[in-house]
């Protein structure tokens, strides 16, 4: 029987050992950065017809070479789906152009990601630390309890993912979360200045081991995400900022 051209994805160690301390400055490696970058376009590329067309997203991958706007380190790679130009054109239109600049950024987002490191894959909803309107839309919305619980509910819906504000340790685990767990989270979380993040993660050995279909993962992981993307991004029937 044929193999799904989906079946072929995977990574190897080279893949991961590109992002290296020592090799994530070294554009000797762009190269080998390069090759991860046209894998992440292959599954960007094959989740892009599936993904309901509905949630309007679109997929690009970043940096694959040191550059200004990586400080020169390229630490790993991301495939990620936000906005479509359209939906960022309705976002402008209520920021104005000054504050509105911004979300011209198909980057400065809410966004679907799956990113690739020395450690492993992580997969992802990340609300990035300049979009103050997805997260100050989501922390507002959940000041109403009712809105609260849809959230814990959601959260709680997800199998092996955890919510994280920016770089800090403490893990709010999926199967876990309370009323009073995600109070405590929103008091710490600051939009425009944090990341939010809820993640799910297999190590760099767990994926040379084959566990698990890469494809297979990624595609169920971001179909499990996307209540959790419409719940929380800021859109005229989802106004919890603007009024």
């Amino acid at each position: 029987m044929k193999m799904k051209k989906t079946e072929t994805f995977t990574f190897d160690f080279i893949d991961f050992q590109a992002f290296s301390k020592e090799k994530q400055r070294d554009p000797f490696y762009n190269e080998r950065r390069l090759r991860v970058k046209r894998k992440l376009g292959q599954i960007g590329k094959e989740l892009q017809k599936e993904l309901p067309k509905e949630h309007s997203l679109v997929h690009r991958t970043s940096l694959s070479h040191p550059y200004l706007t990586n400080q020169y380190q390229v630490r790993s790679l991301w495939l990620y789906f936000s906005r479509s130009p359209n939906e960022k054109k309705k976002l402008k239109e209520i920021l104005g152009v000054d504050i509105g600049k911004d979300s011209d950024s198909h980057y400065i987002q809410t966004l679907l990601v799956l990113e690739v490191s020395e450690k492993g894959l992580a997969l992802g909803l990340k609300i990035h630390s300049q979009a103050w309107w997805d997260g100050e839309n989501l922390k507002r919305k959940c000041s109403h309890v009712q809105h609260l619980q849809t959230f814990v509910e959601l959260l709680n819906s997800l199998k092996g993912f955890a919510l994280t504000n920016h770089n800090w340790k403490r893990e709010y685990l999926s199967g876990e979360i309370t009323q009073a767990s995600l109070q405590n989270f929103f008091h710490y979380y600051t939009p425009g200045e944090h990341w939010l993040q809820i993640t799910q993660k297999y190590t760099a050995q767990e994926v040379l081991e084959g566990k698990f279909k890469i494809y297979e993962w990624v595609k169920k992981g971001f179909f499990q995400l996307l209540p959790l993307y419409q719940f929380i991004i800021w859109k005229e029937e989802n106004n919890f900022v603007f009024s």
